[in-house]
C-alpha cells in the first residue's frame, strides 16, 4: 500500500503530533481522533516503546535523548514551517528519523540501501507533502532513492521518519496497517466545505500520470479521482474542487511479523 499526497497549506485545518499511552496503530487514533490522515511518525525502542526521535504532541517533549536538528513546526492553526528543535515553541513539532531534504538538496541522512517500506513528510514552498509505502509496496526502495522521490516532489525541507514495519495510515486516502504498532502520529486535520467535507481538490474528469518513488513516470499506470494517493503529481491547471466522501468497504493490508525486523 502507498500513500502519495500533497496537501496545499490553504486545505489545511492544523496538524497535530500524537502519543498514545501505549503502542498502537493509524487506525486507532483516527478512529479517537477524527483527523483526515494519521500517519506513523518517530522511531522508538522496539523493546522498551520508548520514542528515540524527537516529538512534541500537546507541548509534552518526547525523544528528550534525540540531538537537536532541523524538524517541522505546527503552529496552531497556522502554516507548517522548518524549525530548529522547535525554537518557536510550536506545541506540536515533528522531529526526523533523518534528513531528506535541506535547502533544497538531497540530504540523506540514514543511507540505508535496503528496498524497505518508507515515511517521509516535506515541505515545499505552498504545500504538505506525504510519501508513504509498506515493504509489499512496488515502491518500496533505499532512503537515497525516497530522499530524491521528496526533492522531486518539489519539496525544499523533508523528513525521514519510521520505516519498514512500522509503515502505517489512515483517513481520507485510505488505509495500511503497519506490521507493528507504534507510539507516535502525525493527524492531519483538513478544512471542511459549507457542506461539511473536505475541500481538497482533485481530478474530476482528466487523468494524469504517476510516478516512483525516484519521482520517474510510470508510463502504465494512470489515477482518476478515486486514487487518491497521487495527488502530488496533479498539477494545478487541472484541478477542479470536489467533496470527498469517508470511504468504506475492505482495503488490501500488509502485515508482516515484528519477529526479526528492524526499523528502517
Amino acid at each position: 500500500m502507498k500513500i502519495d499526497i500533497q496537501i496545499p497549506f490553504t486545505e489545511l485545518a492544523r496538524c497535530e503530533c500524537f502519543v498514545a499511552d501505549k503502542p498502537t496503530t493509524a487506525q486507532a487514533v483516527q478512529a479517537q481522533t477524527g483527523a483526515d490522515l494519521v500517519i506513523n511518525a518517530s522511531i522508538f525502542n522496539l523493546r522498551s516503546g520508548e520514542i528515540l526521535s524527537r516529538i512534541v504532541a500537546g507541548g509534552a517533549v518526547y525523544g528528550v535523548k534525540a540531538a537537536p536538528a532541523w524538524g517541522i513546526g505546527f503552529p496552531d492553526g497556522g502554516t507548517p514551517v522548518r524549525t530548529w528543535d522547535n525554537g518557536i515553541g510550536c506545541l506540536h513539532y515533528l522531529g526526523p528519523y533523518s534528513y531528506a531534504v535541506v535547502d533544497g538538496e538531497v540530504r540523506d541522512g540514514l543511507n540505508d540501501s535496503a528496498r524497505r517500506g518508507r515515511m517521509l513528510v516535506g515541505l515545499t514552498e505552498d504545500s504538505l507533502v506525504v510519501l508513504g509505502f509498506d515493504d509489499a509496496d512496488p515502491s518500496a526502495c533505499s532512503t537515497g532513492t525516497a530522499c530524491k522521490g521528496m526533492l522531486g516532489r518539489g519539496c525544499v525541507f523533508a523528513v525521514n521518519l519510521d520505516g519498514g514495519a512500522s509503515v502505517q495510515f489512515a483517513g481520507v486516502y485510505g488505509s495500511c496497517t503497519g506490521g507493528r504498532k507504534v507510539p507516535a502520529f502525525l493527524c492531519i486535520y483538513l478544512k471542511k466545505s459549507e457542506s461539511g467535507g473536505n475541500t481538497l481538490r482533485a481530478i474530476a474528469t482528466k487523468r494524469q500520470p504517476v510516478y516512483t518513488a525516484a519521482g520517474v513516470e510510470e508510463k502504465n499506470r494512470y489515477i482518476d479521482k478515486n486514487d487518491r494517493c497521487t495527488l502530488g503529481q496533479i498539477t494545478q491547471n487541472l484541478l477542479i474542487p470536489v467533496t470527498y466522501p469517508t470511504p468504506s468497504g475492505p482495503r488490501d493490508a500488509f502485515v508482516r511479523s515484528l519477529e526479526g525486523f528492524t526499523q528502517g
